[in-house]
């Protein structure tokens, strides 16, 4: 059986991977990319692209004084790296547990 990716799995890559990421990541786990943003579209969010971009401008709007804006540009990006790996290992966890899930359901029905 596929799992297929959530609405809840969508919204937590979201602004962090593009529709086209996802779908390279997850496969035929995921919906395709024009799917994956008419979802997003239902939800009201903006595109990745422009949601991204809006969440680094905040990130930069609080960069301490004493800091330089390469340095804190740099630790942004990193972190945001960081986010996005996260992100990934926590939806395929929730797809491999839903599918343990599944797969106990089975066995107890038969």
């Amino acid at each position: 059986m596929k799992m297929k990716l959530t609405e809840d799995d969508y919204l937590l890559l979201f602004p962090l991977l593009r529709p086209t990421e996802i779908v390279a990541e997850f496969k035929d786990r995921s919906h395709c990319s024009s799917q994956i943003r008419n979802k997003y579209r239902k939800l009201r969010y903006r595109t990745q692209a422009s949601a991204l971009r809006l969440l680094k401008q905040e990130i930069i709007a609080q960069k301490p004084i004493q800091t330089h804006i390469k340095v804190w540009r740099a630790e942004m990006l990193e972190e945001l790296d960081r986010k996005k790996q996260e992100a990934i290992q926590k939806v395929w966890s929730r797809l491999n547990d839903r599918l343990k899930l599944y797969v106990e359901g089975q066995d107890h029905a038969a």
